[in-house]
């Protein structure tokens, strides 16, 4: 019974001893954890306040500053790795940056000994928080220098989405010194002069620059390689060259950021169906451009015969998919000719190769279309269920494969309140979908029947027409707001604006080449809208008719090139954006009535701005590689 005894409080003191050195390493890994990232007491409010530098040495606007150490002390424990990803010390520095720190302060050690004559720039960007995540609103800037005094320039402006209008915060804003006449030049430059941030309102400012000019680019840099990349969102700057000096305003026109497309859509695969039908898929959406139907070609490479193209379609649930539909082939290699602008991406951009190559399958075409889908669907119905449908829309019979009105009419009725059917006809771009044009029955209600031999089920929708006294219009006017900046000397103003109420009236002819769109879109429609696209008036005025019960929004730019789609403007060589003007809010509409919209779009150009420069950012030594 005493041996037992003793192996049981042997066992037990064995247990203890066990739990007390775990308890010992968690706490050693706890405390290491707290030393890595220090974690104030929690309790208490939650902390909603972003960190601040309550001291720095060297300090703010310190001159004659020797050394290569930067010590930064904040007003809370912050996130040190975000420290690293939120520091930008311009002149840029080669080399590793050493960080030690102590409780709330860091030190930063430089790998060589500050420059002479040298005006450094620190900040951190809003990528940088506090242990709560709570990171700044703007970004934090001081500035020091080695010489006896700080560049004293300032460059500031506004960075907003060129589609939407509305402030763009955390983009990054790159800045290059132009010591020479902008040219063009083999590379982009490797890194930027100076860079910084935009705050919540889509703002950003520059302090601290040489007092010369730049060539100022927004973007969202989503690698952090701090140049712009393909399919990165960008915005080239109003003009080529902006001048900083200390009594610099704000650039009046803001950067239009917007995603850049400058890479070619690519043919990742040519899959042939059948002897008469060849699918091409390519590496993001497409658009078929129907009006160059007629110069495609398909020629068979063995024989040197033309074959007959009988359609080019899409299927909506596959975008990146074109389909070709041709006569008869051979099970030999082909090759379709697409003319130039034939086949593009959805922002416009032509295929890379005008010759698209692939061998046909000898397989008989068993293809048959089948009916998808009815539109469009109701999103709200009457106490009937009928979903109201506006006077330019029609009802549409949506297949996979084309089909021809024969095919639409044998799985699809059109009947009245009564079960009574309803004569209609058939319109048709490429065979997949089909408007139907009803004759309206007393009531404006039909019902749409589709039997589909591909499911058991039926499809069905219900819509009722709108009456013309459910409609209304909404009018407004488009003015141009021509902003001069004058630069005398060292110094540059804005003057005050000159304002053009048409194309007729303006003074600066060269700059408003072009023609002025206004687009509308539907931000709360109680029916289904598409949106639409006039052209201005020559009395600056539009006007928007048969609207249904709802709110619309609306953006007006100035189509320079002619191609009735806003241009975001090119970096390299330089093409500044189409001007462009949004709607404070949006305007409702109201049946039997025609509301005017609160404020005329105001287009802000820079009279100076030359729309078709072909220039470059400064001239600077490549980089060796990419």
């Amino acid at each position: 019974m005493r041996d037992e005894s003793v192996r049981d409080v042997t066992a037990r003191r064995m247990w203890v001893q066990r739990l007390v050195l775990v308890g010992t390493a968690l706490g050693i890994a706890v405390l290491m954890v707290r030393c890595a990232n220090p974690v104030p007491p929690s309790g208490g409010p939650r902390d909603r306040t972003p960190p601040r530098i309550t001291a720095s040495d060297p300090a703010q606007g310190a001159v004659n500053v020797s050394g290569r150490t930067l010590r930064l002390a904040f007003n809370e424990y912050v996130n040190r790795s975000s420290l690293r990803e939120a520091l930008t010390i311009t002149p840029f520095v080669p080399g590793e940056l050493a960080f030690s720190w102590d409780a709330r302060e860091v030190t930063i050690t430089f790998p060589e000994p500050f420059r002479d004559s040298t005006t450094y720039i620190v900040e951190l960007s809003t990528d940088f928080s506090d242990v709560q995540g709570v990171s700044l609103e703007s970004p934090l800037t001081f500035a020091f220098a080695t010489g006896a005094k700080i560049n004293s320039g300032t460059l500031a402006g506004r960075v907003v989405d060129g589609y939407s209008g509305a402030p763009q915060a955390g983009v990054d804003v790159l800045a290059y010194a132009q010591t020479s006449a902008p040219a063009a030049m083999a590379a982009w430059p490797e890194r930027p002069d100076y860079q910084t941030q935009t705050g919540e309102d889509g703002t950003f400012r520059f302090e601290y620059l040489r007092e010369t000019t730049y060539y100022v680019v927004a973007l969202r840099d989503n690698n952090r390689n701090r140049r712009p990349d393909p399919l990165e969102p960008m915005a080239v700057p109003p003009r080529v060259q902006l001048p900083a000096d200390s009594t610099q305003p704000p650039v009046p026109v803001p950067w239009l950021l917007a995603r850049v497309d400058t890479l070619a859509p690519t043919l990742q695969r040519a899959r042939a169906e059948s002897r008469a039908r060849t699918a091409f898929v390519f590496n993001e959406p497409m658009q078929v451009h129907r009006a160059t139907l007629d110069e495609w070609t398909l020629i068979d490479s063995i024989a040197q015969d033309t074959v007959a193209i009988r359609g080019v379609y899409q299927q909506a649930e596959a975008p990146a998919t074109v389909w070709l539909h041709t006569a008869r082939m051979q099970a030999t290699p082909h090759v379709l000719r697409v003319p130039r602008g034939g086949l593009t991406d959805t922002l416009g951009t032509p295929i890379d190769r005008e010759r698209l190559r692939f061998t046909a399958s000898a397989a008989p075409d068993t293809v048959r279309g089948a009916l998808q889908a009815l539109l469009p669907e109701p999103t709200s119905t009457d106490t009937l269920g009928y979903g109201a449908l506006p006077p330019r829309a029609r009802p549409r019979a949506r297949f996979d494969h084309p089909v021809d009105s024969t095919v639409v009419r044998r799985v699809v009725s059109v009947q009245d309140t009564a079960g009574a059917a309803v004569p209609y006809h058939l319109t048709t771009v490429d065979g997949t979908e089909h408007a139907l044009h009803i004759q309206w029955p007393p009531g404006g209600r039909v019902r749409i029947v589709g039997n589909p031999r591909n499911r058991p089920d039926t499809l069905q929708v219900r819509v009722r027409r709108l009456p013309a006294s459910a409609l209304g219009a909404l009018e407004g006017r488009v003015m141009v707001v021509d902003t001069t900046w004058t630069t005398s000397g060292d110094s540059t103003t804005a003057a005050a604006p000159r304002r053009a109420d048409s194309l007729n009236t303006a003074s600066d002819k060269r700059s408003l080449r072009g023609r002025r769109w206004v687009q509308m879109e539907p931000t709360r429609p109680q029916v289904p809208v598409r949106p639409r696209m006039q052209p201005v008036g020559s009395d600056s005025t539009f006007r928007f008719e048969q609207l249904p019960e709802g709110e619309f929004s609306f953006r007006a730019f100035w189509d320079v090139d002619g191609n009735k789609r806003w241009n975001p403007g090119r970096l390299a060589p330089y093409r500044p954006a189409e001007a462009a003007a949004w709607s404070a809010q949006p305007t409702a509409s109201r049946p039997r009535w025609t509301n005017v919209i609160s404020a005329p779009l105001r287009i802000v150009t820079l009279s100076s701005s030359a729309l078709y420069d072909t220039v470059y950012v400064p001239q600077r030594t490549p980089p060796a590689h990419r």
